[in-house]
């Protein structure tokens, strides 16, 4: 191959970012079968056998309709195409978006033919060969649980490679269904997360916020600790860490570092569930400052800390209170306590942001670290069924299987395995590292596990020789940012939080009202749109309209019941037209009194809680508001 050539396909591959194994298999194969050849016209065409890739006629004028065709004025969040070609709609797509695009060539001698020939210079577009590469590309770029994805190939690729096409299809299907999944199980939740809210209310109104360390670590490092199994092989470069950076460490990470003598400077928990068992033993908890989420378990609020800031992560009531109470900014969370930290500290503008243990794959034959909860289990891979298989050694947990991922290894030689949920933190953190994580040094030092696009790869102890240079008494400085804060002023969270427990109130008698009507127009029997009922029917439609207004004013009432109402609107109407009338109307009481009863749920679980905030506050409630309802009973 001619050196122009060569340089040529080291060039693409870069700019289209391919994975290393991607781009080994590009490089190792010679464009067998593939050839150009041009037509009287002068157009150049691609020939695979002695099928061209594109039709006959006017090439570059249909490219560029087919392009506009598939985005028809859409601003999708991703575009995915299945067929490189001679990157012609590439191009075009690229001019009409600015979404990233991810490529899938089915052919490897394609890949290397074409990209040993034409120079493609376009930005945000990515090439991958294999569906693992698709598959970790295209969930790496879409961290939305609702993402908007639209889809085009090239027809010749896809009538002369059928199977791949079906691969390409169902991996963009299944990345849809993983972000639905995950959002179901965001709402599986909900109900816990609120419950604890409520219990947290006092810590959220006067624990100080993690932004009083203020402008002590701006530009400073900080290593955030995970509890993968590269943990174990950087235990020793973490006791030398001491002093030189900030060392945050997950919850999951705190035993196995206190075991070994080291000491965190900040521990971040999020989870709703009840886990003081990862805090069992740990002797040195009063000399770390623990970080957790508003709807963290009470229980953690409990341990003996040397003290608690509050943090304010988006994307539930919480986040929203703090904002308009404190002028917090909401952080991205991220759904993992790791996710969290790197929100933090680069809130705090830390710099590097190094990760140890964040291995995001089954490390070693393990999937965590030893002394962490899940030490005792081995991992065996069984690539040819596509499962991971995890084996407690100690019998402690049950034997389980997962789906395989298979991810880039750290140091991009071969590959690892993993599993679906860890490669959806992966991607958050790929995601996070080309939008907003930027302007930051980028640091994965575990030296094992996944490859963390964006992320820099070098050990730990090179990491700290390079940018942890000068002393950091991060121990000092916390203790000293503690001092000299007293807490929070409770009175503005208490006020925002009755508003929205006054609308709740308000939503709940309206969805009760609407309820009863819808149920007392199907009582009638079968309906029609009698004068009768004509009445009843509209007084129903503006008791709705009012609803919709106000439980767009509450969040704390969606996170409640909006999983449930979401089901509810989903039941199939009967195909007789003359039923599906009456279908609506029970359909709409289902719903209100989901709606009422969730908001007297709501009220008997946070109005003793605030009516302490406000005692605090030095404030009183307003006399004369009870807790249920007419029409509907309380659940606790």
């Amino acid at each position: 191959m001619m050196q122009d050539k060569v340089d040529r396909i080291h060039g693409n591959l870069a700019n289209f970012q391919a994975a290393p194994t991607c781009a080994s298999r590009i490089l190792a194969a010679e464009g067998i079968g593939c050839s150009l050849v041009t037509d009287p016209a002068g157009q150049v065409n691609l020939l695979l056998g002695q099928t061209p890739v594109y039709a006959p006629g006017p090439i570059l004028s249909r490219v560029a309709q087919e392009a506009r065709g598939l985005l028809k004025d859409q601003n999708p969040d991703l575009v995915v195409f299945f067929g490189l070609g001679l990157g012609w709609h590439l191009e075009h797509l690229r001019q009409q978006t600015s979404a990233p695009i991810v490529v899938f060539e089915p052919s490897v001698e394609v890949a290397a033919f074409v990209l040993a020939r034409v120079s493609m210079d376009l930005p945000d577009i990515h090439l991958a060969t294999t569906r693992d590469a698709f598959c970790d590309m295209v969930g790496s770029l879409v961290a939305k649980d609702q993402p908007s994805i639209v889809a085009g190939a090239l027809p010749a690729c896809r009538n002369l490679f059928p199977d791949q096409f079906g691969e390409f299809r169902k991996t963009v299907e299944d990345q849809l269904m993983a972000r639905r999944i995950h959002q179901a199980t965001r709402h599986r939740f909900s109900a816990r997360w609120v419950a604890n809210l409520a219990q947290n209310l006092s810590h959220l109104g006067n624990a100080p916020p993690v932004r009083i360390l203020g402008e002590d670590f701006r530009g400073k490092p900080a290593i955030v600790v995970g509890a993968g199994p590269s943990l174990d092989a950087n235990m020793e470069a973490l006791a030398r860490a001491r002093g030189r950076a900030l060392i945050v460490a997950t919850h999951t990470a705190v035993i196995p570092m206190a075991r070994a003598g080291v000491t965190p400077d900040l521990v971040i928990i999020i989870e709703g569930q009840k886990l003081d068992r990862y805090f069992a033993g740990v002797e040195n908890l009063h000399e770390m400052v623990l970080l957790p989420s508003p709807q963290t378990h009470p229980i953690h609020l409990e341990l003996g800390f040397k003290g608690i800031l509050g943090l304010c992560l988006e994307g539930n009531a919480a986040a929203d209170w703090q904002e308009k109470a404190y002028a917090d900014r909401p952080l991205a969370s991220g759904g993992s306590v790791a996710c969290a930290a790197y929100s933090v500290l680069h809130d705090l503008g830390c710099d590097p942001l190094i990760c140890v243990g964040m291995d995001m794959a089954y490390a070693d034959g393990r999937s965590h670290a030893r002394g962490t909860e899940f030490g005792c289990c081995n991992v065996v891979t069984d690539e040819a069924n596509r499962q991971v298989h995890l084996h407690c050694r100690k019998g402690r947990h049950n034997d389980k299987s997962f789906d395989i991922d298979l991810a880039t290894a750290w140091g991009g030689e071969g590959l690892v395995a993993s599993r679906p949920q860890l490669t959806n933190f992966r991607h958050w953190f790929e995601d996070a590292a080309r939008t907003w994580l930027t302007g930051v040094r980028l640091i994965n030092a575990g030296g094992m596990g996944a490859r963390i696009r964006g992320f820099e790869e070098m050990g730990l102890d090179e990491a700290l020789d390079r940018y942890a240079t000068a002393d950091l008494p991060s121990t000092d400085l916390i203790a000293g940012a503690l001092a000299r804060t007293s807490g929070r002023d409770p009175a503005p969270l208490a006020a925002i939080v009755r508003r929205e427990l006054d609308t709740i109130r308000k939503a709940g008698k309206i969805a009760t009202k609407a309820a009863a009507l819808a149920e007392q127009v199907v009582r009638k029997g079968k309906v029609t749109p009698s004068t009768r009922t004509r009445a009843m029917l509209q007084e129903l439609g503006r008791l709705e309209k009012r609803l919709r207004e106000m439980t767009r004013r509450t969040r704390l009432l969606n996170t409640m019941v909006g999983h449930r109402v979401q089901e509810a609107a989903t039941e199939p109407a009967p195909n007789d037209p003359g039923e599906r009338l009456n279908h609506s109307l029970r359909q709409s009481a289902r719903i209100s009194r989901i709606i009422a009863e969730g908001a007297n749920e709501l009220l008997a679980i946070y109005e003793p809680q605030l009516t302490d905030l406000e005692a605090c506050a030095g404030s009183s409630p307003t006399p004369g508001q009870g807790l249920a309802l007419s029409g509907s009973s309380p659940h606790s």
